[in-house]
């Protein structure tokens, strides 16, 4: 702290940025002109046709993918409908014995029993 006394004692305070006298009283005026309404006046051209063509597009977006997510919803469940009982082969039956015995932990003797007393 002494030392910056000392030192502003012998340079004194610099004072490199000067405001030219009376510049605030000017500086608003200055400011409005600079910026006129003319050049604000310059606006882009509304485009009132631009709103109901984005609207279209955008319903007609949901249509194509309504669409076209109904019609990949139903292949699948044509495919498991279009199949019959008759067609389905004997070891699918077969596999779910063998599920329905490991579930149920009957050994080979006791499913003969089983079918025995049927």
């Amino acid at each position: 702290m002494k030392e910056e006394y000392l030192l502003e004692q012998k340079f004194g305070k610099p004072r490199p940025f000067n405001v030219p006298d009376g510049y605030f009283e000017q500086f608003e005026a200055e400011i409005i002109n600079k910026f006129s309404a003319e050049k604000f006046a310059e606006e882009r051209p509304i485009r009132r046709w631009l709103r109901p063509v984005t609207w279209a597009a955008c319903a007609a977006i949901a249509v194509v993918s309504a669409f076209v997510y109904f019609r990949n919803a139903n292949v699948g469940t044509d495919v498991v409908a279009s199949v019959h009982a008759d067609e389905l082969s004997p070891a699918y039956n077969d596999n779910i014995v063998d599920e329905l015995s490991d579930f149920a932990m009957l050994d080979n003797d006791d499913l003969y029993s089983l079918m025995a007393d049927e």
